[in-house]
């Protein structure tokens, strides 16, 4: 059994096997162990720690598995470059006058349609970037088509939260390739029935099974595999990590 280890966005030190992998997230036991391995060469390639990082994953255009990452992943590696300089986020509605107004936080008044919301952010070096985003884009829905329950107790702070994501994204590269909780539907996801465990405690039997292993060659070999086989590009792991 393989392992894969690189160091990710924030300098930390990554090692799991793929049955670790799918025991912290139990969806990717729905497909085949060739696509749990191309999930996690996406994961190596972006630098995202899939146990840490990843809340869930959903299949992208072109069917390859996209991380889906937790909520503080995309300020948490911001806050690690010395060019970030914060952001400032917030709501788009239509007051009673069919005036649109951006606010900062997340106040809709009463007379007031929410439609959308915004983010700005602010760097040193490249000035700054913007995103707006409808909610009728982005509001989450179950797999019977009805709003689920956080869209439709707090749609402000959901679609204020996708600005977030996306300014983030835009205006940092390198979590391109992923999406946050608040832009994905139960429907989009492998298995939205699926309990997803945040916090795996590996048992004295796994932790003398990775320390046995040395994969550097087999993962090398699956990796030419994943290139033949896959549209994107696999990044040679000893020139993008070391």
């Amino acid at each position: 059994m393989e392992i894969i280890k690189y160091k990710d966005l924030s300098n930390r030190d990554v090692e799991f096997t793929l049955d670790l992998l799918k025991r912290v997230l139990p969806e990717l036991k729905k497909i085949n162990n060739d696509e749990v391995y191309n999930f996690a060469l996406r994961c190596k390639a972006m630098g995202v720690n899939p146990l840490i990082d990843v809340h869930n994953a959903k299949f992208g255009d072109a069917e390859q598995i996209i991380p889906i990452v937790k909520k503080d992943f995309y300020i948490k590696n911001a806050n690690s470059s010395k060019d970030y300089a914060g952001f400032k986020a917030g709501v788009v509605v239509v007051s009673a006058k069919d005036e649109i107004i951006e606010r900062e936080g997340t106040i809709v008044i009463s007379g007031e349609e929410l439609v959308g919301g915004w983010a700005r952010l602010f760097t040193k070096e490249r000035g700054e970037y913007y995103v707006s985003v409808s909610i009728e884009e982005y509001i989450g829905k179950t797999r019977a088509g009805a709003i689920n329950s956080m869209w439709s107790s707090k749609p402000a702070t959901m679609i204020r939260k996708v600005a977030i994501s996306q300014v983030h994204r835009e205006a940092f590269p390198d979590f391109t390739g992923t999406y946050s909780e608040e832009e994905i539907t139960e429907s989009e996801v492998i298995d939205a029935d699926v309990v997803v465990i945040d916090d795996v405690d590996e048992t004295q039997e796994d932790k003398t099974e990775v320390g046995k292993l040395d994969n550097s060659e087999n993962v090398k070999k699956f990796e030419e595999k994943v290139k033949s086989k896959i549209n994107i590009p696999v990044p040679n792991p000893e020139d993008v990590f070391n």
